[in-house]
């Protein structure tokens, strides 16, 4: 049999055929493109939709945006912020919930989502806490106030993809901010907010871990801008009033009021005033100042749970960081705070900064060679004189302190320490009795004087004290390791010695006597 010759398909069906294997996969692409488009970022809020439309449009305006005037009424509104456009559409809602689709669209994807994140938490924030801009008290009568207002600007960006907001100062015609480093260190995108409602790139020109400062540069020419001028002392009267101006919840403008709260206290190296101020998310960074218009310092932030701990940069750790920063960012000729020829400010810098102690301690005698009697040189000189072994010579600097600065607890306690260490007792009680009298709420105190009592063998008197510094602060480990020291060897409790010392190792699990205090444990548990 023959076989016969297979056959051509027709042209046309190889034509209907390509044609439909170019539209499945066409239509294969645009679906599996379109799974992954972006539309936004979908929110869902415990508000009815007029008031979650209302706070939306009120956000806007906060951030410097602009809402389009044909969208200002319906469910979606459109409109831009910073030359990027944004889509806000209400999806559905009742009394007690809203369901909403946000997007910033524009050239850089990293800033659209800074954007968009950064405008959904003011969002939450304007509904959930409900703060709104206020003035307390009399103080906008402060002619101070209006000047500090001026130049106070907010910042905010994103880092990681998260978002970030804080307050900053102004010092130079130029434009460039002072505020605090914890927050914007990371930013992978940084706008400022002037008090006029523009908004501005910023960029980050210094930072420093150490002062918990930075230096963001705008190039925005200002005739409101605030001149650093460190003081000559420490010292701010427990109880002074001072006010901020800040952006809390990107609230610009807002001013809050309060009192210095307690001496300097030494946090890791530097030294901060401790206050009452109401400080909120946005507020680190902004002015504190006196009612005479003195700049006190920035606001660092508030101590972890707690409504009424706040902390403050002193200004003359600002001064000192623009100074070592001055050279670099040419600052010459600007409209600059600080003078080239305060060269104190450079080896206050240097004594801050060196890692040597004998270097530190040469810096801060030259700035005492300069500016005899200034106080924050003196406190730094007499820790560093401390940490060398230097007793007799830091007992000096502290008895120098306490008589320029008597109502310095923090510099009574020093030169109790001074005296303990050199076995003056009694000189030591005296001053951290007076310090006591200055702050009484402060549980160092306490402790090292249940510590003399211990070692004066009024070991009742000794349980008081260290009993009264747990009472202040729980957690306080060395009140604990005294404590158990007293029950185990003096009083014979070993079951309560037990209990202090597991406390004490508890609270400091790397602690460098924990093999020995291991085996007192041990010892102690055979006794009962």
């Amino acid at each position: 049999m023959l076989k016969e010759k297979p056959q051509n398909p027709h042209p046309r069906i190889l034509l209907y055929l390509f044609l439909l294997s170019f539209f499945l996969i066409n239509f294969n692409i645009t679906a599996c493109s379109g799974q992954k488009k972006y539309s936004g970022k979908e929110i869902s809020l415990s508000y009815p939709p007029g008031k979650v439309r209302s706070a939306f449009i009120r956000t806007i305006g906060e951030v410097g945006g602009k809402i389009s005037s044909e969208s200002a009424k319906s469910d979606t509104i459109t409109g831009t912020i910073e030359g990027y456009s944004f889509r806000f559409k209400l999806l559905g809602g009742d009394r007690s919930s809203t369901r909403a689709v946000f997007r910033v669209s524009g050239k850089n994807g990293d800033e659209s989502q800074a954007l968009e994140a950064l405008v959904v938490r003011v969002l939450r924030n304007k509904l959930s806490v409900g703060v709104e801009r206020k003035r307390e008290g009399k103080a906008h009568h402060l002619p101070s106030t209006s000047r500090y207002e001026k130049a106070t600007v907010c910042l905010y960006g994103s880092s990681n993809r998260e978002t970030f907001q804080s307050s900053g100062m102004v010092i130079s015609g130029d434009g460039l901010v002072i505020t605090t480093a914890h927050e914007i260190s990371e930013a992978r995108t940084l706008f400022v907010k002037w008090p006029d409602k523009k908004v501005f790139k910023g960029r980050i020109k210094f930072i420093s871990s150490l002062y918990d400062l930075a230096l963001v540069e705008t190039h925005v020419e200002t005739t409101d801008f605030i001149p650093l001028r460190a003081p000559k002392s420490i010292e701010v009267p427990i109880g002074q009033r001072i006010y901020t101006i800040g952006c809390p919840y990107g609230l610009i403008g807002t001013l809050a009021q309060g009192r210095i709260a307690a001496s300097p206290r030494v946090v890791g190296d530097i030294l901060l005033y401790q206050c009452d101020l109401p400080v909120y998310p946005g507020n680190s960074g902004g002015p504190v100042f006196d009612s005479n218009g003195e700049l006190i310092g920035l606001v660092k932030g508030r101590l972890k749970d707690t409504d009424a701990i706040s902390f403050i940069i002193p200004s003359f750790y600002l001064s000192v960081f623009l100074k070592e920063n001055l050279n670099k960012i040419h600052m010459l000729g600007r409209s600059s705070s600080v003078s080239e020829s305060r060269d104190w400010i450079y080896w206050f810098g240097l004594g801050l900064a060196a890692s040597s102690n004998s270097t530190k301690e040469s810096a801060f005698k030259k700035v005492l060679s300069m500016r005899p009697g200034f106080t924050p040189a003196l406190y730094h000189l007499g820790l560093v004189l401390n940490r060398q072994g230097k007793l007799k010579e830091e007992l000096g600097i502290w008895k120098e302190l306490v008589n320029l600065v008597p109502r310095w607890s923090e510099a009574w306690y020093r030169l109790g320490n001074a005296n303990f260490k050199l076995g003056n007792l009694k000189a030591a009680e005296a001053a951290y009795r007076k310090a006591m009298e200055l702050s009484p709420n402060d549980p160092r105190y306490y402790n090292n004087l249940g510590e003399i009592y211990r070692r004066k063998k009024k070991f009742k008197k000794a349980e008081i004290y260290f009993k009264k510094a747990l009472s202040l602060y729980p957690q306080y480990a060395l009140a604990h390791y005294n404590l158990g020291v007293l029950f185990d060897q003096a009083l014979d409790k070993p079951e309560l010695a037990v209990y202090h010392y597991k406390k004490y190792l508890e609270l400091c699990p790397g602690a460098s006597d924990k093999e020995k205090v291991t085996k007192w444990i041990e010892e102690a548990e055979r006794r009962f």
